[in-house]
């Protein structure tokens, strides 16, 4: 009784994004006030407890959404100094086959872009530079849908997984262990789940696109790219994993998509695994194209050191940062300003590292780019205050899920001594399900990609449920948490704001429909390998960090 009461506000938000299609702020709000008031009403806890969590949430909130809006403008500063028309001629001249341009852009570029901003930006940036070198408006989109999973996980500087474990670090404290040696192998696990999952993605996008693009209509016109799809997925896990055991969960995707867009590009130049016989050819249908002319970054003639000069200080700033041989680390956490119990509840303390914070760096190297570039004063404020209204819905759904987040956690703070909202509905899930929960975990994941647009929301609404299940289901909860993560990531290829950015970007509005129909599939197939891979790693007995 008690954990279907507990769901409701969840349930409400999913019926509200997904059928009602009221997008996520609206349907997070309303969540929030109902979540407050089952709190109180059924579980006894006192109002200002619960305004006290809301407000910590808010502020706990506060670091995700500076990184967002420096990620997003640091985009918005390329595209308006010429910097990404010059990275984007870096690409002509390549090759003329479609399935290798499709890896190289869509594939190693995408990681490299998600790495760096997240948030949906790789399709929207992707996708109009494929339609540049000759490919269908509705088969870019398509594609770049379809990568933009298997970075996401480590994507915006490793934001899905700060958020996830700003969800339960406390359970695991509680447990008696410790948040940063757990944090170690649930980014660990997350990495391998994506990676395994990587190279049959990859021919997925290709053979998709040769399917239902293509002159032929045959998925078997991916067969000669498959040696140049496995190399590329390939290189890119084995930079990414090695990232991520060496530095840490921030730069995996964006160092790893780097490296890999280097030697790729390398490797393509000089006919490494290039099909040799004659180029594929897209096919014809008015179904495909854009129905409005396509913006274009700003032409500018500039040198591509220059261009590339914010990306190539952000990763040696990070890679510095994490390194804990430099020492960085410590020196940049020393400056900190906190709020000691927050409106009176006592233990409950925020702190805030600014130096420590990668959104205040990005928003420095923007205006160091400014000046480099040569931008004009309005067009570094144009990028800014465009920067500012696109995030501010994102920013705003980060800070009510965290929220609402912090009440079903802490609603064990109550009169009657009953378990937290969180607790109730993991033991109801695990009676219902057992150790089926496996199979359930990742798409936990995808659903909550899919109503609320974005890995980083997904981990915030179900993290601590994932957790919890796992806990009482006796699971390792590195493993189940990595695979609601691994789910989350997937999502992100069939998540309603992805979709209409993607179709906004492309001209395809009104497609949007017919591109999660197709999207589905790959992403139902991921899930299954991160299920299959996972089971087997529980059936061995392997537990990263066992916990109580």
């Amino acid at each position: 009784m008690y954990a279907i009461i507990a769901a409701i506000p969840l349930i409400l938000v999913i019926v509200l994004m997904i059928f009602v299609r009221w997008p996520a702020l609206r349907s997070l709000a309303v969540g929030i006030i109902l979540t407050a008031i089952v709190a109180v009403a059924f579980w006894g806890m006192a109002a200002m407890d619960v305004a006290a969590y809301v407000v910590y949430g808010f502020l706990s909130a506060i670091d995700n959404v500076i990184i967002i809006y420096g990620a997003i403008l640091i985009m918005n500063t390329m595209l308006r100094s010429g910097g990404m028309a010059a990275i984007n001629r870096m690409f002509t001249g390549i090759t003329r086959d479609p399935r290798i341009l499709t890896i190289i852009i869509g594939f190693t570029f995408g990681c490299f872009i998600e790495g760096a901003a997240g948030w949906g930006t790789p399709a929207a940036l992707c996708a109009p530079l494929l339609i540049a070198l000759g490919f269908p408006p509705l088969g870019a989109a398509m594609v770049c849908l379809m990568f933009n999973s298997v970075p996401v996980c480590f994507g915006a500087i490793g934001l899905p997984y700060t958020n996830a474990m700003s969800v339960i670090s406390g359970a695991v404290t509680g447990l008696g262990g410790d948040p940063e040696a757990f944090g170690v192998a649930f980014s660990r696990m997350t990495g391998v789940g994506m990676a395994v999952g990587a190279p049959i993605l990859v021919i997925l996008a290709v053979g998709f696109l040769c399917k239902l693009f293509g002159k032929n209509k045959k998925f078997s016109d991916v067969i000669p790219a498959i040696p140049f799809c496995i190399f590329a997925s390939l290189v890119f896990d084995g930079l990414y994993l090695a990232v991520l055991w060496v530095i840490g969960p921030q730069l995996p995707s964006l160092l790893g998509g780097a490296g890999t867009l280097v030697i790729t590009l390398f490797a393509a130049k000089k006919g490494f695994l290039i099909p040799k016989e004659s180029a594929f050819e897209f096919g014809s249908d008015p179904e495909w194209e854009s129905s409005i002319p396509l913006a274009k970054p700003k032409e500018s003639p500039m040198k591509l050191a220059r261009a590339w000069f914010p990306y190539i200080v952000i990763a040696i700033w990070l890679t510095a940062a994490n390194l804990p041989q430099t020492g960085m680390k410590p020196a940049l956490q020393s400056l900190a300003f906190s709020v000691k119990d927050v409106m009176g509840l006592e233990g409950v303390t925020w702190k805030f590292m600014p130096l420590w914070n990668v959104g205040i760096i990005f928003i420095l190297i923007c205006l160091l780019t400014a000046g480099i570039h040569g931008m004009k004063g309005h067009e570094v404020k144009e990028a800014m205050v465009s920067t500012a209204k696109q995030v501010w819905g994102a920013a705003v759904t980060v800070l009510l899920g965290v929220a609402m987040v912090n009440i079903y956690r802490y609603s064990n703070l109550n009169a009657s001594g009953m378990d937290s909202m969180m607790l109730v509905m993991a033991r109801s899930i695990a009676d219902v399900a057992g150790n089926a929960f496996i199979v359930v975990s990742p798409f936990i994941g995808v659903l909550g990609a899919y109503m609320s647009g974005s890995n980083t929301v997904s981990n915030l609404l179900f993290s601590g449920l994932q957790f919890e299940t796992a806990t009482l289901l006796g699971l390792p909860q590195a493993i189940i948490c990595a695979m609601q993560s691994n789910g989350g990531a997937i999502g992100n290829m069939v998540c309603v704001n992805n979709v209409v950015q993607v179709c906004g970007t492309t001209g395809t509005s009104g497609k949007e429909g017919k591109l999660i129909s197709i999207t589905i599939k790959p992403a139902v197939v991921y899930c299954l390998i991160i299920v299959a891979l996972m089971s087997v790693v529980i059936l061995t007995g392997y537990d990263p960090y066992p916990l109580g």
